[in-house]
This record gives C-alpha cells, sequence and structure tokens, in this order.
C-alpha cells in the first residue's frame, strides 16, 4: 500500500503545481482514498477477486487525477 501512495502523491502534487482541474483532482482522490480503504481489510481476510476489483479502482482514481491534468 505504501508504494501506491508514493506514487499518488507524486500524481497529485504533481497535477495539482500544474494548474489541473480542481474538480477532477478531488474526485480520483476520493476514488484512490476508500479505494485503499476498503482494499486493506480484504486484503487481510485473503479475498482474491474482490481485492484485485479494489486496487483497479484505486487504479482508476489515479487515472482520473491523471486525466486532470487536460
Amino acid at each position: 500500500m505504501l508504494e501506491n501512495l508514493v506514487l499518488f502523491t507524486a500524481l497529485v502534487a504533481a497535477v495539482r503545481l500544474g494548474d489541473g482541474d480542481r474538480d477532477r483532482i478531488i474526485l480520483g482522490a476520493r476514488v484512490f482514498f476508500w479505494a485503499r480503504v476498503a482494499y486493506f481489510p480484504i486484503y487481510i481476510l485473503g479475498v482474491k477477486y474482490v481485492r484485485t476489483a479494489l486496487w483497479g479502482a484505486g487504479a482508476a482514481g489515479m487515472a482520473i487525477v491523471f486525466s486532470a491534468m487536460w
């Protein structure tokens, strides 16, 4: 989880400093945050397919933030 947090923080900082769309940054951050919150207990419980879906949701949140550059 720490690896994704470092990437996410760098991405948000770069997009925000680059004057990206604030609303999309917030949306992407919320998607990423809640996906990570849900991911942790699912990871501990070992539910494979749900864990993969939540990881994908977190990646989608990062993609939303990235899309805020345009």
